[in-house]
C-alpha cells in the first residue's frame, strides 16, 4: 500500500482544505469554510482550528480503517 502525501492549504475564498500535495488543481478531499462572524471572532486562529478539525477527522478515518482491517482478518468460528 503506497502512502499519499496530503497538505492543508488556505484557499482564496478563505476556506481551509486538505488536498493532494502533488496536484494543486485536484479537488480537495476536505474543505472547511467558517462564517464571517466566526472568522472575525477567531481572527487568524481560524486556520489553526480548521487544521485541528482536519487532523482529528483524518485520525478517526485511519483508526476506523485499521479496526475494519483487523476485523476482516479474524477467522470466523462456527
Amino acid at each position: 500500500m503506497s502512502a499519499e502525501v496530503l497538505e492543508i492549504v488556505k484557499l482564496e475564498d478563505g476556506g481551509v482544505a486538505l488536498r493532494k500535495a502533488n496536484d494543486s488543481n485536484a479537488e480537495p478531499v476536505i474543505t472547511i469554510k467558517f462564517s464571517e462572524e466566526t472568522v472575525d471572532s477567531l481572527q487568524q486562529q481560524y486556520v489553526g482550528v480548521a487544521q485541528a478539525m482536519i487532523a482529528a477527522g483524518v485520525q478517526l478515518i485511519v483508526e476506523a480503517k485499521l479496526r475494519f482491517e483487523e476485523e476482516k482478518e479474524k477467522p470466523v468460528v462456527h
